[in-house]
């Protein structure tokens, strides 16, 4: 009885509003600290559900067949205006430290909570992040606990131009970079001069290398890190590579991990 009536239920359309994960997205806040935040959220509505849930099962003691399907009180109505009241309740203020925006928390005691655990506890900061997207962690055992942020790779097949001991460059895909990559970058990492950056290959070795955009409209890894990665892995023109973006936990800097497929071990 109760399925059936849900069936014939409908959602009256919402009206459109200011998305709070847009505004904290728009004024300087990482994707990956914007997915922090919605699991912690998400965490956070886990009582939330369990509670819209009991209200529809009970409320004002009517069985449950007998409680009307309405937007005021459906439980993912209910979750999603949850969440929003949650969400916005972070708000950008201007610090006097930094050019990067910082979070200013008002009366809710369960936002301080949320914002909590995200700047005081960056190791479940980290679980959040890297469990909820395990894709985008990078596949090597020995740094994976030194992830603090990553977001999703990107894969690159070997040109010419990116095997020139010369030119000492690997080009990115713009789409992936534009999308992934800089979202990822602080305020105070300017692409335009240059980020410095560690990469890894997949046994660990490092090898110092500077994310840049270049001639105003590619985007590369350079430096003598590149030329030094490609010769000692034998890379040749048609090989893949896979360019996994990460920060340092220790260091907050920006590092790479590259993994690469061309049938050979060094």
């Amino acid at each position: 009885m109760e399925s059936s009536i849900k069936k014939w239920s409908f959602t009256t359309p919402k009206r459109k509003r200011s998305s709070p994960k847009q505004k904290m997205h728009n004024e300087g806040f990482t994707e990956s600290e914007l997915m922090a935040i919605e699991a912690l959220v998400s965490m956070k509505l886990s009582q939330a559900n369990k509670k819209c849930k009991h209200m529809l099962k009970y409320a004002e003691g009517f069985p449950p067949f007998l409680i009307p399907i309405t937007t005021k009180n459906d439980d993912n109505y209910l979750l999603d205006s949850k969440k929003h009241t949650y969400l916005s309740h972070f708000e950008v203020g201007s610090s006097s430290s930094s050019s990067r925006p910082i979070m200013e928390i008002y009366h809710d005691e369960s936002t301080k909570e949320l914002f909590s655990l995200v700047t005081t506890h960056p190791n479940e900061y980290r679980s959040l992040v890297c469990n909820r997207y395990p894709s985008y962690l990078p596949p090597l055992e020995s740094i994976k606990e030194y992830v603090l942020e990553c977001v999703k790779p990107c894969k690159k097949k070997l040109q010419s131009s990116d095997l020139t001991i010369h030119a000492n460059r690997l080009l990115l895909r713009k789409k992936d970079v534009e999308q992934n990559f800089l979202p990822m970058l602080k305020n105070e990492e300017n692409i335009e001069m240059g980020v410095e950056a560690c990469a890894y290959d997949m046994h660990g070795n490092n090898y110092k290398m500077e994310f840049k955009k270049w001639s105003n409209k590619y985007y590369v890894l350079t430096r003598e890190g590149w030329k030094k990665f490609f010769i000692t892995h034998q890379l040749q023109k048609g090989n893949e590579v896979t360019v996994w973006m990460f920060r340092h936990s220790i260091s907050k800097k920006v590092c790479f991990l590259l993994e690469y497929q061309n049938g050979t071990t060094p």
